[in-house]
């Protein structure tokens, strides 16, 4: 029964372990900010908002240079079909609720079948899209 919570808790673990693998450490990361930056360290708004600025500036940069030409694909479809599915979260619930809709078993059992579908898609579609951008030359 409880199986589900048992595989939830592993998989934050797993990403709990993942995230402290990560060699640099902040003072690192900061040195390296002063390093690169041509922003003085002041604590005052602008300076802020200005290192906000670049630091945006400089991730479109990245993605929109050509040898970064795919990932900048996935990220588009990946943030489109955020703001779709996030809408669609208000579907599913719905769609759970109609009797039709009831084959499998009851509105619990049927809104738990609508989110297995979408984690199977959300584990098989990146495997796929992959696949189809490796095979391809863009």
């Amino acid at each position: 029964k409880n199986i589900n919570f048992i595989v939830d808790a592993c998989t934050y673990i797993l990403s709990a372990l993942l995230v402290l693998s990560v060699k640099k450490t902040t003072q690192q990361i900061n040195q390296q900010e002063q390093n690169n930056s041509s922003i003085k360290q002041d604590d005052t708004m602008i300076n802020e908002i200005l290192k906000l600025y670049h630091s945006i500036c400089e991730g479109l940069t990245y993605l929109l240079s050509y040898q970064n030409r795919s990932l900048f694909i996935i990220l588009f479809i990946k943030s489109s079909a955020a703001i779709s599915w996030g809408l669609a979260e208000l579907l599913e619930v719905e769609y759970s609720s109609m009797s039709n809709m009831h084959q499998l078993g009851n509105e619990s059992s049927t809104l738990g079948y609508i989110y297995a579908s979408t984690g199977i898609g959300c584990i098989l579609g990146p495997i796929l899209i992959s696949f189809l951008i490796l095979n391809n030359d863009y």
